[in-house]
């Protein structure tokens, strides 16, 4: 667990289903067109695709937890683009 309280393991390609995949490129090219280019986009994005796709949050974990790792794994000057790339490579 880190010091926010969230246990965060390393996720991985091949842990995560199509859809999940799908489902993570959907919120972050949503949160990259956002002008909001703080950490809250990305989450106002997951929070939006997920109604639109009928699920809540309280549904779902392996999103959320990439998404986290996505927050604690950021570099400077690095679009969100970019570094769900990275992170899901």
């Amino acid at each position: 667990m880190n010091g926010s309280g969230y246990d965060t393991p390393d996720l991985h390609k091949d842990d995560l289903s199509d859809e999940a995949i799908e489902l993570l490129y959907t919120i972050v090219h949503r949160a990259s067109s956002s002008p909001d280019r703080s950490s809250r986009a990305l989450f106002n994005a997951y929070e939006e695709v997920l109604e639109e796709h009928g699920l809540l949050p309280s549904d779902d974990a392996v999103l959320h937890r990439f998404l986290f790792r996505m927050q604690q794994d950021r570099r400077p000057d690095e679009s969100v683009v970019e570094r769900f790339h990275r992170v899901l490579a």
